[in-house]
């Protein structure tokens, strides 16, 4: 049985949606934000992973937890509030060896490092490892 279905797109402007210009100004911030801290993200990926290659030593499994271990280390946190996770002590240590010895020599001197407060699930859910 075939369904006809039709869609039709209307583009149209975030302001047009939302009346409140301070509310479209934090959108528009956290977008700018996770932005930064995805692309600095997958190329951390890549350059482990490179990195891993040429040394002949064996890849970590690439699962989400992986990938938010990652997001922790390109970015930092402001708020400190929370248990903290020792599960993985061994890769996380190893990530951020990684970070310092290799990642931010290759970073610009006065980029900022971005912060991910309040959007760990924003951040996990665009970065989701597929199966």
């Amino acid at each position: 049985m075939e369904v006809n279905q039709y869609y039709k797109t209307v583009k149209t402007s975030l302001r047009s949606i939302v009346k409140d210009d301070v509310v479209c100004e934090k959108i528009n911030n956290c977008v700018k934000t996770s932005n930064r801290i995805v692309i600095k993200t997958y190329l951390f990926l890549r350059l482990l992973t490179l990195h891993n290659y040429h040394n002949k030593i064996v890849n970590p499994i690439m699962d989400n937890d992986f990938v938010d271990y990652c997001i922790r280390t390109v970015s930092i946190r402001k708020d400190k509030r929370g248990i903290k996770d020792s599960k993985n002590l061994e890769l996380k240590n190893m990530l951020n060896e990684f970070y310092e010895q290799e990642f931010k020599p290759l970073l610009p001197l006065n980029e900022e490092i971005e912060t991910y407060t309040g959007m760990t699930f924003i951040l996990v859910d665009v970065l989701q490892v597929k199966k």
